[in-house]
């Protein structure tokens, strides 16, 4: 019985050593790799996203024609913004402009999206090239749906589309 106990008790001890040594380690874990910056963030493209957000789930928002109502209702706010004697810097930090199309040899070309994914397929498009800010809204399909239109953006970086756009 006494062999027992001894040995019960040399187990003991090592476990808790073994936890010790455990603790002492993971104490002094050092991170090998940082986490990559996401320009998304970092260019604060978000607030540009709620202040659209705001403009579509608004109850005058129209059925149809969403990005032009949104540039529509830009260009107002640009407005209100130029008369109450912001510069313009001011303003295009506030209320950027951003466009529905590319003007091609005199000829206005919509922006669109190749991509096949049912949520984003037929997505008007906002784009801003000097923010590198790219915003899809589309009719929400969802049978659940609480708001009438989805907003889906990114910042582009090498290619002039959202990265979810592409194909699998």
């Amino acid at each position: 019985m006494v062999f027992l106990y001894a040995a019960l008790g040399v187990l003991m001890i090592s476990g808790i050593a073994a936890m010790m040594e455990v603790a002492s380690n993971v104490s002094k874990f050092t991170i090998i790799s940082a986490v990559k910056s996401d320009k998304y963030i970092s260019a604060n493209l978000s607030k540009y996203d709620r202040r659209f957000l705001k403009i579509i789930n608004d109850p005058s928002a129209p059925e149809s024609n969403i990005c032009n109502y949104i540039v529509d209702q830009t260009n107002a706010e640009r407005s209100s913004l130029l008369n109450a004697g912001l510069s313009q810097e001011e303003i295009n930090r506030i209320a950027p402009i951003y466009f529905t199309s590319i003007k091609i040899d005199n000829q206005d070309i919509p922006y669109k999206t190749n991509s096949k994914d049912k949520r984003i397929l037929g997505s008007c498009i906002l784009t801003n090239n000097d923010l590198q800010h790219r915003v899809l809204i589309n009719k929400n399909s969802s049978l659940n749906k609480i708001y009438e239109y989805s907003l889906f953006s990114c910042y582009f970086d090498e290619k002039t589309y959202c990265d979810f756009e592409e194909n699998e």
